[in-house]
């Protein structure tokens, strides 16, 4: 079991007592990373892994508290180079957490005792993390973002993936024109329980954010070549998107979103690259 093989390097508890009911359906599992930082773990399959880290639990790792988990036990040396740049402590947990809810994702989906600061998650040409230092030659596809106290990841066998969590605010109402076109936002408005107020234009984006993290990562407009199709309501509320290229023939992929305590969680994979 893919569990007992990591015990080694985590201390597992079942119960995730330190987060809402709703939270624990996503993520069941606490981990203990390198022995004291906890992570939330939850599978979606047996080839998925998504990851959550509250930031707040960053804090003594930003002040240098010397009862924290030392960093370098966490982060490879370029990953250490890369955090003492940012000058914010607000971007540098955001950064960290995202990482290391991506790495213990990783750690996971690896299947064999690989220490965190083994693998090295540093960003490319266009932005996106890219792995080095992961056992094994197939690499998993991974996607981190952050809004408001936390940070997720997710990490999946398939060649592509996209995760995005966004706060619920009120101001992105004034965002409407930017988020979706007039078909887009007829859409929302007409689909009961979601409407085109805050909660229905932040599922608009963390969707849009999701399928361009999987599908259009290298293209530089924000939402360049994305548009909602549809949108299915069962026991998950799925998002249909098309995605394409400038030129090219546009790609449907469903978006699986959900409305957690204040939250919105979207998440995606692809089965090609």
């Amino acid at each position: 079991m893919i569990i007992q093989k990591l015990q080694d390097m985590t201390r597992i508890c079942r119960k995730s007592d330190g987060l809402p009911p709703l939270w624990r359906h996503f993520f069941p599992t606490r981990h203990q990373l390198a022995g004291r930082l906890e992570v939330w773990t939850g599978s979606r399959t047996a080839s998925i892994c998504l990851g959550l880290v509250l930031l707040e639990s960053l804090e003594p790792l930003i002040a240098g508290d010397p009862a924290a988990v030392p960093l370098h036990r966490l982060l490879s040396p370029p990953e250490l180079a890369l955090l003492d740049g940012y000058r914010f402590a607000k971007r540098r947990r955001e950064w960290l957490g995202g990482r290391l809810a991506c790495k213990q994702c990783l750690l996971i989906l690896a299947g064999e005792p690989v220490e965190a600061a083994e693998i090295t998650i540093l960003p490319d040409q266009h932005g996106r993390p890219r792995i080095t230092g992961y056992p094994g030659r197939d690499l998993p596809s991974i996607s981190i973002s952050h809004s408001g106290s936390l940070a997720v990841a997710m990490a999946c066998r398939q060649p592509g993936c996209g995760i995005d969590i966004q706060e619920i605010q009120p101001r992105i109402s004034g965002l409407a024109e930017r988020i979706g076109e007039r078909r887009e936002l007829a859409l929302l408005a007409q689909t009961e329980g979601i409407g085109r107020e805050a909660p229905g234009l932040t599922m608009l984006w963390a969707a849009k954010e999701a399928a361009k993290k999987s599908l259009l990562h290298d293209q530089p407009s924000f939402f360049s070549g994305i548009r909602l199709l549809e949108i299915l309501r069962g026991e998950e509320t799925v998002f249909l998107l098309a995605c394409a290229r400038p030129g090219e023939q546009a790609t449907q992929l469903p978006v699986t979103l959900h409305r957690l305590d204040g939250y919105i969680l979207a998440c995606t994979e692809v089965s090609h690259a």
